[in-house]
């Protein structure tokens, strides 16, 4: 449990509510591009994948050291590392799908419908 979620659970926290998950991918996000060049990565990625995700993941924990990530759990960041990771190098919301042997098809219908078969089922 990090220090935050304790403090909030002792009746000490703020009443400001935590940001959630997707507002600290967006601040992960632009903190990483302040980091890390667009170019560079996809130089990067041309050259050796697993060398530029090796890259995001070092310039993650350099961010993660910083006063503004304190609060945030060790199991929260790396499920922010994750989605950050998936979205620059993968398929972003589709990779879990993608790489799940089960699913035989992915169905993409307009940005808010995605359909899948799993063994024999939609």
């Amino acid at each position: 449990m990090s220090l935050y979620e304790r403090v909030r659970q002792a009746g000490n926290a703020q009443q400001s509510s935590a940001p959630d998950e997707d507002d600290l991918l967006n601040r992960l996000r632009s903190q990483l591009q302040e980091e890390v060049s667009v170019d560079k990565l996809a130089r990067l990625f041309r050259e050796n994948p697993d060398h530029a995700r090796n890259e995001v993941e070092s310039a993650c924990r350099g961010i993660f050291e910083g006063p503004s990530w304190d609060y945030i759990a060790d199991d929260t960041r790396g499920r922010l590392v994750a989605k950050l990771l998936d979205s620059i190098f993968g398929f972003g919301e589709l990779e879990d799908l993608l790489c799940d042997e089960a699913i035989t098809e992915v169905m993409v219908n307009g940005p808010g419908t995605v359909l899948y078969e799993r063994d024999g089922k939609i």
